[in-house]
């Protein structure tokens, strides 16, 4: 951050400083994105996944991820997954919506995975069958990928016709920033 950009404004009626929280800086400065996905038939032998590819260029990715399911299943997070496939490109919307800052990161969804890679991560979402409940996976801790990586998210529900959707929210900061 440069010091002439501070993450704060003074209040010109009470000459109090007035912060914003990290994510919301970083949405003003043009680098915050978003990316969502929806898939309203998930089997369990046919799991849901997401790719990202992080870029080779000095870039740090700060990402958290939500996932709502509509009934109970598994999240798996890997890093250096291999893919003969990437999948479908999804578009990644700049939450400075007057911003024509684009992302460098690539997200995909339905790859064709040959590799899973190290497992990072795994989540249990409780719920229950078909038109029961189901519930969210939203850890609070955010994630900083490596450039130049492949990752995956995996959903695999454990009843079919489950509903799943991600909502992928990451701002990206050059290496030194």
């Amino acid at each position: 951050m440069s010091l002439d950009k501070q993450p704060f404004s003074i209040d010109q009626m009470t000459g109090a400083a007035n912060f914003i929280g990290a994510i919301h800086y970083h949405v003003h400065e043009q680098k915050h994105f978003t990316c969502t996905d929806i898939d309203l038939d998930v089997d369990a032998s046919a799991p849901k996944e997401w790719l990202i590819k992080t870029p080779s260029n000095p870039i740090r990715v700060h990402f958290v991820s939500s996932i709502i399911t509509s009934v109970a299943a598994q999240v798996y997070f890997y890093e250096g997954v291999t893919v003969s496939s990437t999948g479908t490109e999804l578009p990644i919307w700049n939450n400075d919506r007057s911003s024509g800052v684009s992302s460098n990161v690539k997200w995909y969804k339905d790859p064709t995975v040959t590799d899973y890679g190290t497992q990072l991560d795994v989540q249990w979402i409780p719920g229950e069958k078909v038109g029961k409940i189901g519930a969210v996976s939203r850890p609070q801790t955010e994630w900083i990928l490596k450039p130049d990586e492949q990752y995956l998210i995996r959903v695999i529900p454990e009843f079919d016709n489950a509903k799943v959707s991600v909502v992928i929210e990451f701002y990206e900061l050059e290496v030194g920033s």
